[in-house]
């Protein structure tokens, strides 16, 4: 009701509730959380029922429960709210244990109520008046004004009210029929963190199974079961599985591995399960293989990612991919191949292609970069068909072997793409060796040439002549349209490497942090949709890098026109510092191996990170850039609206620069698309004209910016999600079809009691390997030498030495990756075994 929302509107204005986007726990989905306004913690929503029917990714309004206090008894025994850490169980009073029963984690009174700490322990340095005033804080809805001591207590809260619905409510998941004449199934989501629902019995029915024959089959069993005791059930089920191939045109088997998509229809507040209604069969899972078709459809359907755009809008059929005369005549002409040699680097058969360009030298000893970025925005006309559809996908979305485009592909590939021989508008950015852009503005460009990374990186090394590689013919490049040369085109490429690595140098020097940990890559056969043949780590190169540098050049220029031309609506993207718990864990993690870092700032993590990576071997080099790139947050689009007034929060972290905007990959990207809109407008206000067309925003109020902002945000996360997915679905299916396991090398990383964490090297991945687990072991022990702790394992043999072994942070050990399993939505748990080491006694390995 309007009433309702005034409440809530009023509670976040006054701070008595708290906004954030709801983050549900991926293995325990009893948790979830929100991000605190202030200092590093978290809010827990300790239950579902305190979620109010809230999915992952919703921004929400949340209270924070509070804490009850009696003086004569310190904590009574009620569910409460703050939850205390770092304390082990409380024992020794009934009311502890009975709370322990209803609350599955250790509060702030449980844990003094049993004796374990004080009101001051957990709450070190505060004096005893601000104790009286913070626990009339605690018995209160009322959020302390300061940060609390993340390490030792941590909020607890409850939502009530769902500001924002961002998450899907389309579920991917099983039917689970229900015994007895029930006119409802249940529906299991694959993603433990979406509900269970009931589903209409008779909707089954499209899908080949007779409500009618199912409501029988299973009255039948049960009665059967009932008059016989339970005697002959095993039987008398079988032979209900069997009945139930009439009902579902399948085996009960087959039904219980069918995958349906189902879409939420209602859920009252004073229901546990909401009510859903089936509207799609993606599949069947088969036992013991992989489908990738069927998981990659399962993938893009969790997480709301349309695979094709079923038709091309109107505007689109008729237009033309050259460039008229009267439209050149608006803009500047790059076109003349005696001042510029323009070419494109990216993927190698990269079709969507945003970005190109230039470099020339300039009289006095000067140069010359441009930056040529496709002018999108004069196809996708703000309100159009188009625009609708660009606007709702947000952000195209790249899987192993597909990719979802996020503008139809004769946009994507055809008119926009900025291919060899082609006119194409754009805008166009040079800069001169003073890194600093003269103008910025739309043009015309024309490509002369399409490199690879790897091509451009020949270049770099010194090899010019790449029109015939005997050795890789994916080296081999097309004859530069005439008159540019490739010697040309090599000058040009090693020219603009020293600049990028001066640019590189300069960045690093005003506080950047630079962490690029390798990729997985894939080789694949000519069968479609069957697994990868081979796999690698592909390592960032000189030429991926150089690319970077301009297009961080460019950006940060679009940045600065946009936050001086209009303040208010600068349409921008900022990284936030990284929670101080996450660095502490990070910190920890890396102590065990030695390693030390600074954390004050991005500067001295940097600084730090590299002074470690000396001492490391090129592997732990490896781990030590995956490891720091866990706690970096993502990168956000926002408008500057509110923080107006508040530059602080503009900044990108990572970066280390004031203001930043992605403005060079709108065929990817639908806010870089805005920004287009709002530097062309700038221009044309800059010049004291009326905008033209493509530069007008049909949403130019901030709250419909900040809103859009939202959308974009919650699009590039999913599909990085989907990109991350896919890479581990075909990772997984290649296991599957190796016939013997794959043998990595791995690094130990952390030991414990019962098992020890390894770094797999040649995959990039972390897995724990329990020594319970591992049949050649015999006997395990852990021991500690000067505070270091170290495993002792005795493996089965002769007896020899060489089957003991001594485990330690940073050893070297054979890994066996017998296989994986594919956990929905969350991760990839690969199934580890240690091999034994080699005896040259007995001869067994």
């Amino acid at each position: 009701t309007s009433t309702f929302i005034q409440e809530v509107s009023a509670g976040l204005s006054t701070g008595q509730l708290l906004l954030g986007q709801l983050s549900i726990n991926k293995f325990n989905a009893d948790e979830a959380f929100i991000g605190h306004p202030i200092g590093d913690a978290d809010v827990l929503i300790g239950s579902r029922i305190d979620r109010n029917r809230a999915l992952n990714d919703d921004e929400v309004a949340v209270r924070i429960k509070p804490e009850p206090y009696d003086s004569r008894n310190k904590f009574p025994n009620q569910v409460a709210s703050w939850r205390a850490l770092g304390f082990s169980n409380p024992c020794g009073t009934a009311a502890a244990g009975e709370h322990q029963q209803q609350q599955p984690w250790l509060t702030v009174q449980s844990v003094i109520s049993a004796g374990q700490a004080t009101f001051a322990d957990l709450f070190p340095g505060v004096q005893v008046a601000d104790q009286l005033q913070l626990q009339r804080l605690l018995q209160s809805s009322a959020d302390p004004c300061q940060p609390l001591p993340v390490d030792r207590v941590q909020r607890v809260g409850q939502v009530v009210a769902i500001v924002n619905q961002i998450a899907s409510r389309r579920f991917v998941g099983r039917v689970k029929p229900r015994t007895g004449e029930q006119k409802m199934d249940i529906f299991e989501p694959l993603d433990p963190r979406q509900p269970g629902c009931n589903v209409p019995r008779s909707e089954l029915t499209a899908f080949g199974c007779s409500a009618e024959q199912l409501r029988r089959q299973i009255q039948h069993s049960a009665a059967a079961q009932s008059s016989s005791g339970g005697r002959f059930s095993i039987r008398l089920q079988r032979r209900a599985a069997q009945a139930a191939d009439s009902a579902f045109g399948c085996s009960a088997e087959q039904l219980r591995r069918q995958i349906f998509v189902a879409e939420l229809d209602h859920w009252a507040p004073v229901f546990f399960m909401p009510k859903a209604r089936i509207c799609q069969r993606l599949g069947e899972r088969a036992d013991g293989r992989i489908d990738i078709e069927l998981e990659t459809r399962v993938i893009l359907e969790q997480l709301g990612i349309a695979e094709s755009i079923e038709s091309v809008p109107e505007e689109l059929t008729a237009a033309d991919g050259g460039v008229s005369e009267q439209e050149a005549a608006r803009r500047r002409d790059f076109r003349d191949p005696l001042h510029y040699c323009i070419f494109t680097v990216d993927k190698a058969m990269a079709q969507d292609l945003d970005d190109a360009v230039h470099y020339r030298a300039l009289d006095g000893g000067d140069c010359e970069v441009g930056v040529h970025i496709a002018d999108v925005s004069h196809y996708v006309r703000p309100g159009s068909q188009v625009d609708k559809i660009a606007r709702d996908r947000a952000v195209s979305t790249y899987l192993e072997q597909r990719t979802c485009h996020m503008l139809p592909h004769c946009l994507s590939e055809h008119l926009c793409s900025m291919k060899p021989a082609e006119d194409k508008l754009a805008f166009s950015i040079p800069c001169t060796g003073a890194v600093r852009s003269t103008w910025m503005g739309k043009s015309v460009v024309r490509s002369c040439c399409q490199l690879s990374y790897p091509q451009a990186q020949s270049f770099i090394e010194g090899h010019s002549n790449l029109l015939k590689s005997e050795t890789d013919v994916n080296a081999a490049i097309e004859m530069p349209e005439a008159p540019h040369t490739v010697q040309a085109v090599a000058d040009s490429v090693r020219a603009m490497h020293q600049l990028a690595k001066k640019l590189l140098e300069r960045r690093v020097a005003d506080g950047a942090l630079i962490i690029d940990p390798p990729k997985m890559k894939f080789r694949f056969g000519d069968a479609c949709n069957a697994p990868p043949v081979d796999f690698s780590m592909e390592e960032s190169s000189d030429s991926r890098s150089m690319i970077e540098e301009l297009m961080v050049l460019a950006n940060c220029s679009v940045a600065r026109k946009l936050r001086d031309s209009s303040p208010q609506l600068a349409f921008l993207r900022q990284q936030l510092p990284p929670s101080g718990r996450a660095l502490q864990n990070l910190c920890r993690n890396l102590s065990v191996l030695g390693v030390q870092l600074d954390t004050a700032s991005s500067s001295s993590l940097q600084a730090s990170i590299g002074q470690a990576a000396k001492s490391l071997d090129p592997e732990m080099q490896l781990y030590l850039q995956k490891i720091c790139v866990s706690p970096m947050p993502r990168a956000l689009n926002f408008c500057i609206g509110a923080d107006a007034q508040c530059p602080n929060r503009w900044r990108h972290y990572s970066l280390n620069v004031p203001v930043y905007a992605t403005f060079t990959s709108p065929i990817r990207r639908y806010a870089d698309i805005v920004v287009h809109r709002q530097l062309s407008a700038a221009i044309w206000a800059e010049a004291g004209r009326e905008p033209e067309e493509s530069a007008k925003l049909v949403q130019d109020a901030q709250p419909s910016l900040t809103a859009l902002a939202r959308h974009c945000n919650k699009k590039e996360k999913d599909a990085s999600e989907a990109g991350r997915r896919s890479t581990e679905l075909h990772f997984a299916a290649y296991l599957r079809s190796q016939v013997q396991p794959l043998n990595v090398v791995g690094r130990v990383i952390g030991v414990l009691d019962k098992a020890f964490d390894v770094f797999l090297v040649r995959i990039g991945q972390v897995g724990r390997i329990y020594l319970d687990q591992q049949e050649d072991i015999v006997e395990f022990m852990l021991e500690s030498d000067h505070g270091f702790p170290q495993l002792m394992l005795h493996f089965q043999g002769c007896g020899s030495v060489f089957h003991r072994l001594t485990l330690v942070p940073k050893s070297r050990v054979d890994v066996l990756l017998a296989g994986c399993q594919l956990l929905d939505g969350r991760s990839l748990k690969l199934a580890l075994q240690l091999k034994p080491p080699a005896c040259e006694l007995c001869g067994r390995s």
